[in-house]
């Protein structure tokens, strides 16, 4: 059986106050024979060395660390930006073992064998069949969460995978020698985090093996956010670019949707056409289920959706990889449709029972909410909180969960966009 609790301190320049503050909150629970700790760390907890501190902490208690930095998160304490929360896992009949990945650079076939001979490592390590694999990557151009979640699925068929994309920034220091008052232009904050390690450029595994069987959750463009619904079929592709829509190059083709094929654009100052506008993909496979796949875990899914990043040489820049011959429909995200889908999410893990959840929003889902960025937070918060649930949740620069059931025991597991994603410890 698994227990929960959740750590949240709003220290997040004091490395001292912040050490302090966590061990006597740690102090206080009652753990298990086996525990391990998610993070959700403010950028500048890195930079300030309270990220440092806490696992010095929490290595003292035998306890291991792993998660992302992220900017805007919530859990059952409190919500905000100055946050450093950690969900603690804990059972007797639990085992757990994390790591860092060797860096991967390179083309595809250089990280393939990265994450294989990386993987492999981590699970030499422990002793029970995992049940969980909890992944977390940095954001970066050209560099997509299914460069993993492929190697992985490959060596674990049956192993469900879950987890998100680091995607903060940080202001630390920066003020120092401007002034306070002073703009200053923030400073990369995508980090992996595990056990006192930070990285922009390593992905973190999580292995989790014992009583535990999770249930998968995902909301993401419903039929009311369909702008334009089954446009046509992707019929050339590559990993994340979009070259052909029903034979005709793509570029031409999205014309007439509202895509400007000279757009200059880049991952870091996407055009404000592209922000809340997606692609969701109907791939051809199991959907639309929601049964027991004999795995252990549980899910429920419909589509894939993409997000377009820019237009290069006609062909559209996707922020992950496209299958071909999925049928493509054009979706727009607004606040409604964002607060909307959340709330469907919310009251299906209410219905299923769930006391303890781990979610993942997308940033570009925060950008569809315009001025009121922390409305699905709150809405999360409300949901939860009057069902007394133990949960985490925090915006990513991408979001990592099964889609649909297992089919011969294999795992389908994907990334998404502007998706929200939930997983049931």
């Amino acid at each position: 059986m698994i227990k929960s609790y959740v750590i949240t301190i709003d220290e997040i320049d004091d490395a001292a106050d912040a050490a302090e503050l966590f061990r006597e909150k740690l102090a206080g629970l009652k753990l298990c024979k086996n525990s391990f700790g998610i993070i959700h760390a403010h950028a500048d907890s890195v930079h300030s060395g309270v990220y440092d501190a806490v696992c010095a902490v929490c290595k003292e208690a035998g306890l291991q660390l792993a998660g992302i930095a992220c900017n805007l998160q919530s859990s059952n304490e409190q919500i905000g930006a100055n946050m450093f929360s950690v969900m603690i896992l804990t059972g007797d009949e639990l085992e757990f073992v994390c790591s860092h990945l060797s860096e991967v650079t390179g083309v595809q076939k250089d990280c393939e064998a990265s994450v294989r001979d990386g993987y492999n490592a981590v699970r030499q390590k422990i002793k029970g069949a995992p049940k969980l694999c909890l992944l977390y990557t940095a954001f970066a151009e050209n560099r997509f969460p299914c460069e993993y979640i492929d190697v992985i699925t490959s060596m674990s068929p049956g192993l469900p995978v879950f987890g998100g994309v680091s995607y903060a920034e940080s202001t630390y220091g920066l003020h120092d020698e401007v002034g306070e008052e002073d703009d200053v232009t923030p400073q990369s904050g995508h980090f992996t985090l595990c056990n006192g390690k930070s990285s922009p450029d390593s992905a973190v595994i999580v292995l989790i093996s014992g009583d535990i069987a999770p249930q998968f959750f995902i909301s993401t463009f419903v039929e009311e956010s369909l702008c334009a619904k089954d446009i046509g079929i992707v019929t050339e592709c590559d990993r994340n670019k979009l070259s052909k829509i029903n034979n005709v190059n793509a570029a031409d083709f999205l014309q007439k949707f509202g895509f400007d094929k000279n757009i200059e654009s880049s991952y870091e100052n996407m055009d404000a056409g592209f922000k809340t506008t997606a692609f969701v993909f109907e791939c051809d496979c199991e959907i639309d289920c929601d049964c027991d796949d004999g795995s252990g875990c549980r899910v429920s899914r419909q589509n894939i959706t993409r997000t377009p990043v820019e237009i290069v040489n006609d062909e559209v820049i996707c922020a992950g990889y496209i299958k071909k011959g999925a049928k493509i429909s054009l979706a727009v995200s607004t606040p409604e449709l964002v607060i909307g889908s959340a709330r469907e999410t919310i009251n299906a893990l209410k219905d299923s029972g769930a006391k303890t959840v781990l979610l993942y929003s997308c940033e570009g889902r925060k950008i569809g909410l315009y001025a009121k960025p922390m409305d699905e937070l709150l809405a999360i918060r409300e949901g939860l909180l009057s069902e007394g649930v133990n949960y985490l949740a925090a915006y990513v620069g991408g979001e990592i969960c099964p889609t649909t059931c297992a089919i011969s025991q294999k795992a389908d597991n994907n990334e998404h966009n502007q998706t929200l994603i939930a997983c049931v410890f």
